[in-house]
């Protein structure tokens, strides 16, 4: 899976992690993805994102005195629980991210023309691929991650593409929400399957 390939990248031979998605909808695969890679602790993004909403709506301290119910997890609300080894674990989950973060971004030495980590998206629909964009910002991954826009038929991804060390996800329409091109979208990304 790509947790191993991201570990591979990092402690066995080097080679650079890399992830598809032609079809990538509102980001989800490729932000998870970008999570992982960057060894991000589940729960520290909802606390990053839950201060940073906060901060950023205060209107003269308006949300200064509002309560975080992410910061302080019910497992410390018990008898007994240690609010001094929680926020060293919080400390260390954190420099752990900015240290995978910075690991994702560097150049990778076997393939000068790449990072350690690639992840690729496409979205043809516009208002998903704004809602992928908002999404991947939301995240902070806007560094790490290229969005195209476009059919993935025509999606040129061949100088990112390493053997063995990329992997395709995909979510296609299934025709249960979104109606229009659903056939269409499967020849696209069967034609994008073959070709790539």
């Amino acid at each position: 899976g790509w947790d191993k390939l991201c570990q591979a990248a990092r402690e066995k031979d080097g080679l650079p992690a890399v992830l598809v998605d032609p079809m990538a909808g509102s980001g989800t695969f490729c932000v998870e993805a970008a999570l992982i890679a960057s060894d991000y602790a589940p729960g520290l993004m909802r606390m990053r994102c839950y201060d940073s909403n906060s901060n950023s709506n205060s209107k003269s301290g308006e949300n200064a005195n509002k309560w975080n119910p992410h910061h302080i997890p019910p497992v410390l609300r018990w008898k007994d629980s240690k609010k001094d080894y929680w926020k060293k674990l919080v400390i260390e989950a954190r420099d752990r991210a900015a240290s995978g973060m910075d690991w994702i971004n560097e150049k990778n030495p076997e393939y000068p023309d790449l990072t350690n980590c690639v992840i690729l998206a496409n979205e043809m629909n516009g208002s998903a691929a704004d809602l992928a964009t908002s999404n991947i910002v939301k995240a902070g991954f806007e560094k790490y991650i290229s969005l195209n826009e476009g059919d993935c038929i025509n999606w040129d991804i061949e100088s990112s593409v390493i053997p063995g060390r990329t992997i395709v996800v995909s979510n296609p329409p299934w025709g249960l929400r979104l109606t229009e091109d659903v056939e269409e979208s499967w020849l696209s990304l069967k034609a994008f399957l073959r070709d790539q």
